[in-house]
């Protein structure tokens, strides 16, 4: 059968003249402008211009017709075939499948794919209940794709689910609706929506975010010392205990690449920010951005930035440190840590020797030699046995020392004055 832009062939057909309905049975196989396929059963509408195949439907779309880019989730910068790849066509399974012009704007085509809806476009799979993927009627150009109904989207070890994802031709957005949930490379996450940005590889998760990040993905020594930070030491003082995966709530996320580098990523999290490594550290702010190359699939963490009532307590082996301020800066290069205050910042260090703690404007941290500076507002740094005053204050824990310029000022405790010592034995 030749009709219109339907090439047509089958075993048997009936043509019924009244309703101008073309049925064909029997191995029916098609050409639908761009689209070619086969299944059971084969009805053409002449008059309506409507398509409808039923069951075992299988079909070959073109390139282009799962997005402009060959598929539904953002590629990985590591992708090395994608032209290959954009310029392949899909293969989809369903069990029904229809094709008619659009009621609303008859400029349009809707293909319709109904029940246990399977697509592989050589980028990635795409499994769903229902996909429906609207099209111009004049250059057949994709302009719309929606999925429905237990949708899995899976493209090398990326996988998101959901109950519907809307991709929009126009600007190369994938929004993910209905309880998505994402696993990108290490990093897994749920949200209320997910939109993924094709054009940029980027993607943002809003509202009610919850993600689960590798171990070392907002740095491997934030706050720790020098031994700490090189053997992880956990809170209960054993090196052999693995490193447990980082959890993180906040209101939103976004993940696109870094504008200054594009090597990097950055990780932004915003609103209501919860940190929290089992045993290690948990970290509170109102937003967090960690640069890095995360998009690559690796942690190797450059840069986290913390702001907005930061509070973030770090646990080792003996003890544990604790930063308070309205901004906090870790430099996975130099492993440095500025801690910044309006209202100034507090470090405090407790374990089994006692607890110090300081203040000031600005706090300076470097966790290999252990060296805590002071600095702006009067800092002060107050242990058991006094306290010093000067701007700046340094603290050298691993030498144990205190070093204070400027109009330094040093107060000790009379107890911590007094010696013990042995009485002489009288000489006889």
């Amino acid at each position: 059968i030749d009709s219109d832009q339907v090439h047509a062939s089958g075993d048997e057909a009936t043509y019924r003249q009244a309703t101008e309905v073309i049925e064909l049975t029997g191995n029916p196989a098609w050409r639908l402008r761009q689209y070619e396929g086969r299944a059971e059963e084969l009805v053409v509408n002449r008059r309506t211009r409507e398509f409808h195949a039923r069951r075992n439907v299988e079909m070959t779309l073109p390139p282009g017709s799962i997005g402009q880019r060959g598929f539904l989730l953002p590629e990985s910068s590591s992708e090395t075939n994608a032209a290959a790849a954009e310029g392949q066509p899909a293969q989809v399974r369903a069990g029904d499948f229809e094709f008619k012009p659009d009621v609303a704007d008859t400029n349009f085509n809707l293909a319709v794919f109904r029940d246990n809806v399977r697509v592989n476009s050589g980028k990635g799979n795409l499994d769903c209940e229902l996909m429906t993927i609207m099209s111009s009627a004049q250059s057949n150009r994709t302009e719309s794709v929606t999925a429905e109904r237990s949708v899995v989207m899976e493209q090398g070890d990326n996988r998101v689910t959901g109950e519907k994802a809307v991709y929009t031709a126009t600007n190369e957005l994938v929004e993910v609706t209905g309880s998505p949930a994402w696993k990108m490379s290490q990093r897994e996450g749920t949200a209320e929506v997910l939109a993924f940005d094709l054009k940029n590889k980027a993607y943002q998760a809003a509202r009610n975010v919850r993600m689960r990040l590798p171990p070392g993905a907002l740095g491997a020594s934030t706050l720790r010392s020098g031994s700490a930070a090189r053997t992880n030491v956990a809170a209960s003082g054993t090196s052999t205990d693995p490193p447990k995966s980082i959890e993180v709530a906040s209101d939103d996320f976004e993940l696109k690449p870094d504008a200054a580098n594009t090597n990097l990523s950055l990780s932004t999290y915003r609103g209501h920010v919860r940190v929290s490594e089992p045993e290690r550290m948990n970290l509170a702010s109102e937003e967090l951005i960690v640069t890095g190359k995360m998009l690559l699939g690796t942690n190797q963490v450059e840069r986290v930035v913390a702001e907005g009532n930061v509070d973030l307590v770090v646990r080792e082996a003996g003890g544990e440190k604790r930063a308070q301020g309205d901004k906090g800066v870790y430099t996975a290069g130099n492993g440095e840590v500025v801690l910044t205050g309006r209202n100034g910042v507090k470090f405090v260090v407790a374990d089994a020797e006692g607890v110090i703690e300081g203040s000031g404007s600005k706090a300076v941290y470097t966790g290999a030699p252990e060296v805590l500076e002071l600095s702006g507002n009067n800092p002060v740094l107050t242990a058991g046995a006094g306290k010093v005053w000067g701007d700046p204050v340094i603290w050298d824990r691993a030498n144990t020392t205190v070093k204070a310029t400027g109009n330094w000022k040093v107060r000790l405790n009379p107890e911590s004055l007094k010696k013990k010592t042995t009485p002489a034995v009288p000489k006889s």
